[in-house]
């Protein structure tokens, strides 16, 4: 939780992932996380490696996105631009792999979310885990309010 909290990521403050991920996440080590948007200002990012300080780190983030501008591109962290609804991004991504976590917290669109996990999921290590956040969205009316914004 405390490194969510530091990191600004909404894992923490908006949704409370925290008291559900403990379950499935790696435990400390050298593990690979994938991570298809990283959130406003690189967040997941910062959150990611203050939990796993020697992870190697792989996102995706939208050309034009300010999601990966928290935290540069270094020999442990690699920063990809594309679209989650391409799936030869999808597939280009999936040669980072093999992944311990893969986490989706990218579009939140239903088809880009399974056009994901069919192409990810075998980048997925033997009892890894995929994770799709946001699945909520998928409820969601034009101009509801949720987290305090506006869909």
């Amino acid at each position: 939780r405390s490194a969510g909290m530091a990191s600004g990521s909404d894992k923490v403050h908006d949704h409370g992932y925290h008291r559900f991920y403990w379950r499935y996440l790696p435990r400390r080590g050298h593990i690979a996380i994938f991570e298809i948007g990283v959130g406003t200002h690189g967040g997941s990012l910062v959150m990611w490696r203050k939990l796993y300080p020697h992870a190697r780190l792989v996102a995706l983030e939208y050309p034009g996105g300010d999601g990966a501008a928290i935290l540069p591109a270094d020999s442990q962290t690699t920063i990809l631009q594309g679209d989650q609804a391409d799936v030869g991004t999808l597939r280009d991504c999936a040669t980072h792999g093999p992944f311990d976590l893969i986490v989706d917290d990218g579009s939140h669109v239903p088809e880009h979310q399974m056009l994901a996990f069919e192409t990810l999921f075998a980048a997925v290590k033997p009892g890894g885990a995929y994770i799709i956040e946001d699945i909520e969205t998928s409820y969601w009316r034009p101009g509801a309010q949720i987290y305090g914004q506006t869909v």
